[in-house]
């Protein structure tokens, strides 16, 4: 039995929370929200396409003069795309000697809406770097079949953005880039 005293209210027992829906806990619903989010679809909009430069070799030579002489033209629409001549080899600033080791960042493909900031990645030789690009890039490909052979580069290029936007915007595998 419960005294009162005069004035004050009875305490109140705690009693815990109803469930919604007879078992369903805190980790189902959050495996649901999660399993919502994965399965949200990118809205696809026409947009205009942009201009497209395919500069000559000869053209070429200077990014950045052939840049300026089209300018008058892309800034019309606000962007274009420049298509390199084939074999073009565009400078860069990576580490010619062997023996240089550079830092690298982690980008996780699948949380990048997430707002996260870029974590450190490992540290590479130049040789050591190329090879896991490069058997990063094979290992991909062939476990989700894609072939660079059943396709135009551009279509090749389109296959690739579309899977990387899937992933970004499913978050439904986890990937990460090491860039330098």
């Amino acid at each position: 039995s419960k005294m009162e005293v005069a004035g004050e209210r009875p305490k109140r027992t705690h009693r815990a929370p109803k469930r919604l829906l007879g078992d369903i806990d805190d980790r189902d619903i959050r495996r649901a929200i999660e399993n919502s989010l994965k399965q949200q679809k990118r809205v696809e909009r026409s947009v205009p396409e942009a201009p497209i430069f395919y500069p000559t070799a000869e053209e070429f030579k200077d990014p950045l003069g052939y840049i300026s002489k089209i300018t008058p033209q892309a800034e019309k629409h606000g962007i274009c795309k420049i298509i390199p001549p084939e074999g073009h080899k565009p400078k860069t600033d990576f580490p010619k000697e062997r023996s240089a080791r550079f830092p690298t960042k982690r980008q996780a493909v699948n949380s990048l809406q997430e707002g996260k900031p870029f974590k450190e990645g490992d540290k590479f030789y130049t040789e050591g770097y190329r090879k896991y690009a490069e058997d990063f890039r094979s290992q991909y490909l062939s476990s989700h079949g894609l072939d660079p052979a059943e396709c135009s580069e551009a279509e090749f290029h389109a296959k690739l953005e579309k899977e990387f936007w899937r992933i970004v915007e499913t978050g439904s595998e986890e990937g990460g880039v090491d860039y330098a």
